[in-house]
């Protein structure tokens, strides 16, 4: 009869090839849902900054400084990429936690791991990569902001 402690069987799961494929797979996947993300949200603004091309000149001949360009961009911007973070986050978190549990009930996994509570666990690393996609965000929507700024400057309205 063998005796096996919680900390062994916890090591034993960790080790498994297929969870730690599995947990690859998902830092690629988060790589990559974060460029797709940041390319797709800059791929509305140019989107936006097309349809608004006219409205940007003219705020820029009436006088417009900066700050007032930087905070209409942002406002464009932001505003629906927060919305979608957020819906985002809360689907994350249902989803997970109800995979979690999901994944726990398998008959395969009937172990001494079974005994874990399953709860919902925000590590700190969640809490910097969501630090991550929203200082990430914003300064895209800065930058994007910024060459606004500097692009309706020195174009002309016939352009537009």
């Amino acid at each position: 009869m063998e005796i096996h402690s919680l900390p062994q069987e916890v090591a034993k799961v960790g080790s498994d090839m297929y969870i730690s494929l599995a947990l690859a797979n998902m830092r690629i996947y988060l790589v990559g849902g974060l460029t797709l993300a940041l390319v797709a949200i800059l791929a509305i603004a140019m989107a936006n900054y097309r349809e608004d091309r006219r409205t940007l000149g003219l705020l820029r001949i009436r006088g417009a400084s900066p700050a007032d360009m930087r905070r209409f961009v942002l406002a464009m911007l932001l505003s629906p990429a927060l919305v979608g973070l957020t819906l985002g986050a809360a689907s994350a978190i249902l989803a997970g936690y109800g995979l979690a549990n999901y994944v726990w009930k398998l008959r395969e996994i009937r172990t001494v791991v079974q005994l874990l509570p399953t709860r919902l666990v925000v590590s700190l690393l969640t809490a910097w990569i969501a630090l991550l996609l929203v200082v990430l965000l914003v300064g895209v929507a800065n930058g994007f902001s910024w060459w606004v700024y500097r692009h309706t400057a020195h174009r002309s309205m016939q352009d537009a």
